[in-house]
């Protein structure tokens, strides 16, 4: 195990990404074609609020930093090298 770990850890970070999230995926449980369906229709309704102004983004760091507060009650701060804002062309496309 901590040969498999040394290895991760040096590979290139996308490769490391990568990795990480096929491990996690392993994990998940299949979700039935209903519920994707319906994930779908949600993520959707959410881009177009946004496009129309009725919701708004909030910086990742404040994001993290709340749950952590709700659910250990404790204060992180995290350090905000991204926005939690979805621009999801891929469902602006139509596809």
């Amino acid at each position: 195990m901590n040969q498999l770990l040394n290895e991760a850890i040096h590979l290139p970070e996308d490769q490391r990404l990568t990795l990480a999230h096929r491990l996690l995926m392993v994990g998940e449980p299949h979700a039935s074609e209903d519920v994707e369906h319906a994930w779908d229709l949600e993520i959707r309704d959410r881009i177009a609020r946004y496009d129309r102004g009725e919701s708004r983004s909030r910086p990742a760091g404040d994001v993290f930093s709340d749950i952590d507060r709700r659910l250990c009650g404790k204060q992180y701060s995290y350090k905000d090298p991204f926005r939690v804002t979805i621009r999801a062309t891929l469902f602006r496309d139509g596809n």
